[in-house]
């Protein structure tokens, strides 16, 4: 991979990976709702040294319950760790990644699972299998971010922003489980960081709903959010002191689906610098690289870095300027977002 690189000078390397890989006897499709993927895409992360995956996103249930238990099984076939979702309500342990001293807590929740469209719903009795923020899409209490950004926000005004008994029966204990895995993962880690798949998708900036679960998550202790499931780039910076990543976009996808107004498919590569001093773990530097996914005729699609892309500076610009929030006069291999210039 034309990332490698990049991949290798990170001492963890977190990555969401949005499908079952659930085995050929569940066949393998990648239509808009409904996708699994085969063993070696898994085994590709694995070899590209990935320490982690999150796997609580909205094409978790796109085979089911069964396509969880068999995308876990094969994760550990592979020694590939991975969070988010679970086989049964005893796995659902604080996830722990400890390096140099330091032991960082990742918390992964989704806004849904796809269910409107497959109409594939958790059971009750397997409710535990996926970290939910709501309930799944069409049931009560649950906001579909596939509506208007103007819809969504008055979906969340009217379920969160006043009296409501829906909010009380149906949404508030999905953000008490969210509460009580936080704090747990406090009890054993020094930094927690929350991945919060949400965001109405291919929307140019944040949604009302996000922003206010991302305002919830900070209040709840987590020292940072990292968001996905737009799949195009929103901003990066500090809100109530906390990073918030609202959107990464996608790292690697087929970039004739994924793509954002300029026709290109383009992603942060994220890297945070955590340092401890007296006990204290603190987030000192944030930059990243822009990356691109190419479609070269008769080829499979390939992530490459933006630079080498034979992107045009000014779309190259528009992205990172829209990440970063800042201004940069021409495109760089890599962007500082905050701390030591790089």
């Amino acid at each position: 991979s034309a990332l490698q690189p990049l991949f290798d000078k990170a001492d963890l390397l977190i990555g969401n990976l949005e499908t079952p890989i659930a085995g050929e006897e569940m066949t393998f499709t990648h239509e808009r709702y409904c996708f699994n993927s085969p063993d070696e895409f898994a085994q590709m992360l694995k070899a590209c040294h990935f320490d982690l995956v999150c796997l609580a996103n909205n094409h978790c249930m796109d085979r089911g319950e069964a396509g969880i238990d068999a995308t876990l099984d094969h994760l550990d076939r592979i020694g590939l760790a991975h969070t988010g979702i679970y086989r049964n309500k005893s796995e659902r342990v604080p996830t722990v990644l400890a390096k140099n001293g330091i032991r960082i807590g990742i918390v992964n929740y989704t806004y849904g699972t796809n269910a409107f469209a497959h109409h594939r719903f958790l059971s009750e009795k397997n409710s535990p299998k996926v970290n939910l923020f709501q309930p799944e899409e069409t049931l009560s209490g649950s906001i579909h971010l596939l509506e208007s950004m103007e819809t969504i926000g008055k979906m969340t005004e009217k379920l969160y922003k006043s009296p409501s008994k829906v909010y009380d029966a149906e949404i508030a204990p999905y953000l008490a489980k969210l509460q009580a895995d936080i704090d747990a993962a406090k009890d054993v880690s020094d930094f927690i960081i929350v991945v919060m798949h949400s965001g109405g998708q291919y929307n140019p900036d944040p949604d009302p709903y996000s922003r206010l679960l991302a305002a919830k998550i900070r209040v709840m202790g987590a020292n940072c959010i990292i968001g996905h499931h737009p799949h195009v780039i929103h901003p990066a910076l500090f809100e109530d002191g906390i990073f918030t990543a609202y959107s990464l976009g996608n790292l690697f996808c087929t970039p004739s689906i994924c793509q954002d107004q300029t026709g290109a498919a383009y992603s942060s590569l994220l890297t945070l610098t955590l340092e401890k001093e007296d006990g204290n773990v603190t987030l000192t530097n944030g930059s990243f690289h822009l990356t691109r996914t190419v479609e070269p005729a008769g080829d499979i699609p390939q992530a490459v870095p933006a630079d080498i892309s034979c992107a045009p500076a000014n779309e190259q610009l528009f992205y990172a300027e829209r990440f970063s929030q800042r201004q940069f006069e021409s495109p760089k291999p890599q962007y500082t977002l905050f701390g030591k210039e790089k």
